[in-house]
């Protein structure tokens, strides 16, 4: 019986050993950090083909391991984000990048890279807050106002 009781303790001591050991978990700074137009990173997505997408106080950048692409609002080209400020990302069926902003959301084709605006009245100029879409292609939209 006093063996059985001292192989309990010891099993009931060595088994959170393990899950420590097994639990460790491995950290390693993105290289390109630096070329971040913003230190302040407000979302970091994954989209289906594995790019990173960060969504910072100062525009969109896209990490593919070698190089940074970063996306900005410019008064003088209305092609562009319609605000820097990014909030939120989501994917849709079609494989583009919806972007939420402070100032409604912009679709991003990953085929060209063009940007068109959500021209919705609802949505237009909208502090974004969250996104998803849906397994049946339904976008949720979640706002500061409305």
């Amino acid at each position: 019986m006093q063996k059985s009781s001292h192989r309990f303790i010891l099993l009931f001591l060595f088994v959170p050993l393990l899950r420590i050991h097994a639990g460790q978990i491995s950290i390693s700074p993105i290289p390109l950090i630096d070329q971040l137009p913003s230190n302040s990173v407000s979302r970091i997505f994954q989209d289906r083909e594995g790019f990173i997408w960060f969504g910072t106080l100062d525009g969109v950048c896209r990490y593919d391991a070698y190089r940074i692409l970063v996306f900005r609002s410019d008064l003088n080209n209305s092609n562009l984000l319609t605000n820097n400020k990014i909030t939120c990302f989501a994917e849709d069926g079609n494989g583009c990048l919806l972007i939420g902003t402070q100032k409604g959301i912009n679709i991003l084709d990953k085929k060209n890279y063009q940007i068109r605006h959500w021209e919705s009245e609802e949505i237009r100029d909208q502090w974004i807050k969250s996104m998803t879409v849906t397994s049946d292609g339904s976008i949720w939209i979640g706002t500061l106002t409305q």
